[in-house]
């Protein structure tokens, strides 16, 4: 059985902030369309009106090829529409929260504020870099491919603020 169940919402809603793969979406976005083409262009190779203008033989036997594409296509847009849906990381008070792209519940992520000693992320790069508090030099390296360019500009402003409010706090 399928479980359909949509996003929890969240308790204080002012209080996070949600960053999602819309980024990664964009490209099965497109591999939904092309698979949805693919699929009208078996069915309208394989109909009658097309054939009739030409006397060769058809170039599909029968429509039903057209129904291969639609099963990727369906796939496809079901992908993104989960990459668009849900969370990548999430600011919250207690700290920051990392869902992974394979089984999120599951293998979720969470760094507090108080271990957190320094977060870097430059304008023009990828990555956010977290270094930990404690002994050696522990750090979580995030890829930030996911989030689209204007996106990372207000996640930087956000753990900036945070870092600032943490080092005045102490």
């Amino acid at each position: 059985m399928l479980s359909t169940k949509k996003p929890r919402k969240p308790v204080h809603p002012e209080k996070e902030l949600r960053f999602t793969r819309a980024h990664q979406a964009v490209l099965f976005w497109g591999l939904a369309t092309l698979f949805a083409c693919l699929s009208a262009a078996l069915f309208l190779a394989a109909s009658d009106h097309l054939n009739a203008l030409e006397t060769r033989e058809r170039l599909v036997n029968s429509p039903f090829w057209g129904f291969l594409p639609i099963f990727p296509a369906l796939f496809f847009a079901w992908v993104a529409i989960h990459l668009t849906r849900h969370a990548f990381l999430i600011l919250t008070p207690l700290g920051i929260e990392i869902f992974p792209f394979w089984k999120p519940k599951q293998n979720l992520q969470v760094l507090y504020w108080a271990e957190i000693r320094h977060a870097e992320l430059d304008e023009g790069a990828d990555v956010l870099v977290i270094h930990l508090a404690g002994e050696g030099d522990s750090r979580v390296i995030i890829s930030l491919d996911p989030i689209k360019l204007e996106r990372r500009l207000l996640l930087k402003r956000a753990i900036e603020g945070r870092m600032a409010g943490e080092s005045a706090a102490t």
